[in-house]
């Protein structure tokens, strides 16, 4: 997934402002101190994954004006756009996220078109200001060093791995079972050797 474009209703000093489209691989966001670089972060990261849970009307309040929150265009691997809506509210505020020609997703597709990332992953790996970098708390969080290190294995897949081998594997073969693949063509094999020793008992009398 990457962004295609930023649309800031109210958050800090930006009101009414867009930012793309961005069709570059690569986008830096250059400027002086206090231009808004931090403020951008910062609300790609609330767009994401919702506002504080305290204080969140005074968390990048908008100064000039707007509903505070906006929207981002994003689009996945396949190419597909998607549009992630979030204003401030209770529970992180209610996201809206809808495909290219508008039609309502559910929620739960947020997560997986951010790969099931969780926040704290999108904050130390994906998106981190220099002061954080400076700072050095990208990924001093030992959960989050945990899930990147699993990731990079793939071992955060590997439950649904299991079970989707120890199902496959149930449909061919169970000690008891009876509808499975080998238990099916075993009953298969019986019923041909039954009626060849039916052949057999008739040879002489033919």
């Amino acid at each position: 997934m990457r962004l295609s474009e930023l649309f800031v209703d109210g958050f800090g000093h930006f009101h009414n402002y867009t930012v793309g489209p961005l069709t570059s691989r690569l986008v830096i966001f250059y400027g002086r101190n206090e231009a808004g670089k931090s403020t951008l972060l910062e609300f790609i990261r609330t767009i994401l994954f919702g506002f504080p849970a305290r204080n969140r009307d005074i968390y990048f309040p908008p100064f000039n004006g707007g509903r505070h929150g906006g929207r981002l265009t994003v689009v996945d691997d396949a190419g597909e756009s998607y549009t992630i809506e979030r204003h401030v509210g209770g529970g992180g505020g209610a996201v809206t996220l809808s495909d290219g020609s508008g039609n309502l997703l559910p929620e739960s597709r947020l997560s997986s078109l951010l790969g099931n990332t969780s926040s704290d992953v999108f904050k130390n790996v994906f998106a981190f200001s220099l002061g954080e970098l400076q700072v050095g708390n990208v990924l001093s969080d030992a959960n989050v060093n945990g899930q990147v290190y699993s990731v990079g294995l793939g071992a955060n897949r590997l439950p649904d791995a299991f079970k989707s081998l120890q199902s496959k594997r149930e449909k061919i073969y169970l000690p008891s079972g009876r509808k499975q693949v080998v238990a099916d063509l075993v009953s298969q094999l019986r019923a041909v050797d039954e009626k060849m020793a039916v052949i057999r008992n008739n040879v002489d009398h033919y």
